[in-house]
C-alpha cells in the first residue's frame, strides 16, 4: 500500500473506496496474511488513464 499511495497521491482510504467503486485495480489475493499486492501492470495502466 505504501508504493501505490507513493505512485498515486491518493491515500489508502481513498485507494480503497475507490476499489469498492470499481474505479481502481482491485488488490491481488495473498496467500500470506495481511498483505495488498496490485498487477504492476494494471496499476500502471491507471495511473496513465485514471478513472
Amino acid at each position: 500500500m505504501p508504493e501505490i499511495v507513493r505512485r498515486t497521491g491518493m491515500s489508502a482510504s481513498t485507494v480503497y473506496r475507490r476499489i469498492g467503486e470499481g474505479r481502481f485495480p482491485k488488490q491481488i489475493p495473498m496467500e500470506r496474511g495481511n498483505i495488498a499486492s496490485w498487477w504492476e501492470s494494471e496499476v500502471a495502466e491507471w495511473i496513465a488513464n485514471p478513472r
